[in-house]
């Protein structure tokens, strides 16, 4: 009989991560942002912490307080920011104090952000010209009408984002594990390549490949996995919530 793993965090237990994910979701319910966490919840994000790949880092000379802020970088949502003994502040991805990074996360995160300005201008240029008079775009798979927040910008097969990473790659002959990637400290919000040339390289090699279209995110949610939208207007998922942070 397989032996269910047991979650730990701030004296409660947890028999799956989604259950941790849930609870530090209701956490973050509790508070308006700007406010410090207090009593139970600021010790289970502490503890929650201490399991950060960089918490070290994170975590500096000390913990003086941890806070809620808002997070505007790709649409609002809420997210935890270290105040330290020091006075310096730090924000950090729960997600990754609960779930391992795979060795491409940073450098997919690195080809979005390369492309971002020309995502967002499509998604823009579709509104402008296909928006009926109340403002909402027709959904390529479902025919449904939505609002800006409720579309995302997918990359139509063969070419899904993840297929034109791994032709640049292989083009450029790169290895991603190996390309150094910036945005890795405190109150940097985006993935970004070191060398400003990969960037451009690679923006260039999407332009030609891509075939960007407009779904819903209810649609994109029921393509089979791994053909989620690799979103860049927003979180991968709603559920992650806080992608962008480190």
């Amino acid at each position: 009989m397989a032996i269910k793993r047991k979650y730990l965090f701030g004296g409660l237990v947890f028999t799956r991560k989604q259950d941790v994910v849930h609870h530090v979701r209701q956490i973050l319910a509790r508070y308006e942002p700007g406010q410090r966490l207090a009593g139970e919840d600021l010790a289970f994000v502490v503890d929650l912490l201490a399991g950060h790949p960089n918490a070290d880092q994170k975590i500096g000379p000390g913990v003086a307080s941890i806070a809620v802020q808002r997070n505007d970088t790709w649409k609002p949502t809420l997210m935890f920011v270290v105040e330290r003994v020091d006075g310096t502040r730090s924000d950090f991805s729960f997600m990754k104090c609960i779930y391992r990074t795979a060795p491409m996360t940073d450098f997919l995160a690195a080809c979005r952000t390369a492309v971002l300005a020309d995502v967002m201008a499509f998604k823009q240029r579709c509104f402008d010209r296909q928006a009926d008079a109340s403002g909402r775009v027709r959904c390529e798979l479902t025919g449904q009408w939505h609002d800006w927040d409720q579309v995302h910008v997918d990359h139509a097969p063969p070419h899904t984002f993840r297929a034109i990473v791994r032709a640049f790659c292989a083009q450029e002959g790169l290895d991603p594990t190996s390309v150094e990637i910036t945005g890795f400290g405190d109150g940097e919000m985006l993935k970004q390549f070191a060398d400003d040339r990969i960037a451009q390289r690679f923006r260039a090699h999407h332009g030609r490949l891509a075939r960007l279209r407009i779904i819903g995110w209810q649609a994109n949610l029921r393509l089979p996995r791994g053909r989620q939208a690799a979103h860049v207007a927003a979180d991968v998922q709603e559920a992650i919530g806080d992608v962008g942070q480190e």
